[in-house]
């Protein structure tokens, strides 16, 4: 009986000593400072996550914020000019009226474009050579301002806007046969002559040119003063004047300055 009891005792006291052990095992893998570290470290993880997040989705809404400005801006410029305005009269009969209005566009900008176009003009006119003013010349080869003539003058390129060296202008009054290396010398056959104000432009003035009278102008020697003329621009810059001259209606025929 007594063998049997220390020999139960000893059972006993050995499985507490495991259950102690065992619980000692269990505590020492679950210390609670490493879980709160690791659960900070997890936590600030998120955050920062969470913060770049939301840098990238405030850079997105920026982003959208700009293109919507610039779109904006597009849709303004594209704009159409002319505006149809709706707008109901009462009358006795009631009746409807629609009117429609459109806008103007600002008579600066439209005076600035003018400028800036008569500016470009003076700038880009061809030079008509110093031999072109009108002066007697004894003999020598005739010229006339025609392209694709037999005699078309050196300096004559065709249609387009002139100025004459050395600062010279179109003679306003009739001028004498046998001038200017041609024999019909273009002049301005209109009272105006002449635009005044800077980079004043006049259109359709009237260019004369003397022509022989008699048999087929052969024979004849007194000149019919304005036998032929074009039309031509001429526009003030200034310094000088700028022409824009055609072809001449025949040869041979010649702008010169005077």
């Amino acid at each position: 009986t007594t063998a049997t009891t220390t020999a139960a005792t000893t059972t006993t006291t050995t499985t507490t000593t495991t259950t102690t052990t065992a619980t000692t095992t269990s505590s020492e893998s679950l210390d609670p400072k490493q879980c709160y570290a690791e659960v900070a470290i997890l936590q600030k993880k998120l955050k920062d996550q969470s913060n770049e997040e939301k840098k990238t989705i405030q850079n997105l809404e920026a982003k959208i914020v700009n293109l919507e400005k610039e779109l904006q801006v597009c849709k303004n410029k594209t704009a159409t000019v002319p505006i149809t305005v709706m707008s109901t009269v009462s009358t006795a009969l009631s009746s409807t009226k629609t009117t429609s209005s459109t806008m103007k566009i600002p008579t600066s900008s439209k005076k600035n474009k003018k400028r800036k176009n008569s500016e470009n003009i003076c700038k880009k006119a061809r030079v008509l050579r110093k031999d072109r003013k009108h002066t007697p010349y004894i003999s020598g080869c005739q010229f006339c301002d025609r392209q694709g003539a037999r005699n078309e003058s050196p300096d004559w390129e065709g249609p387009g806007w002139y100025k004459f060296a050395g600062g010279l202008k179109m003679s306003e009054t009739y001028l004498q046969p046998n001038r200017c290396r041609a024999y019909s010398v273009g002049y301005i056959a209109d009272c105006k002559g002449h635009p005044g104000k800077l980079y004043e432009m006049r259109t359709n003035v009237k260019i004369c040119f003397p022509v022989r009278s008699g048999i087929f102008g052969i024979f004849g020697v007194q000149a019919n003063k304005c036998g032929q003329s074009v039309k031509a621009k001429i526009l003030n810059c200034g310094k000088f004047y700028a022409y824009y001259l055609p072809n001449t209606p025949g040869c041979n025929e010649r702008y010169c300055g005077a």
